[in-house]
């Protein structure tokens, strides 16, 4: 018999608070966390932002999927945006599907030029290289 993993959660009306290592705090919706808590999440480090994902095992090997890809059944054609560029914010009215492309083009022409990571404390200023002078 599975034995179900030890996620520990903090409820709020329909938001639930997943809280990881190092004190990260994973934000979505409850009725995901209902369908998602059958698994063990962490949070690593790619492309140097915060991610919340898991390990799924097959014949071919291990492989991390990442929980706003399961929050939003995202096509594999498709990459997940989070409208806020909090990284651990999974709650459905933050994501949004669409091909790369068009992700490209948010982050790069049309969004002010800070990030502010909801895991800490840290503002960066990411310098705008797509307009020359």
């Amino acid at each position: 018999m599975r034995q179900l993993p030890k996620n520990l959660a903090e409820i709020d009306g329909d938001i639930v608070t997943l809280l990881l290592e190092d004190d990260k705090k994973v934000l979505l919706d409850l009725d995901d966390w209902n369908r998602l808590n059958i698994h063990r999440w962490f949070v690593r480090k790619s492309f140097s932002r915060p991610y919340c994902m898991r390990k799924y095992r097959n014949a071919h090997g291990e492989f991390y999927i990442r929980m706003h890809r399961e929050v939003m059944r995202t096509p594999r054609n498709e990459i997940v945006h989070h409208k806020n560029r909090n990284t651990l914010d999974n709650r459905k009215s933050n994501l949004e599907n669409m091909l790369q492309k068009h992700h490209h083009h948010i982050h790069t022409k049309t969004y002010p030029r800070l990030i502010k990571y909801a895991d800490e404390n840290v503002t960066e200023t990411i310098p705008d290289h797509t307009h020359n002078s």
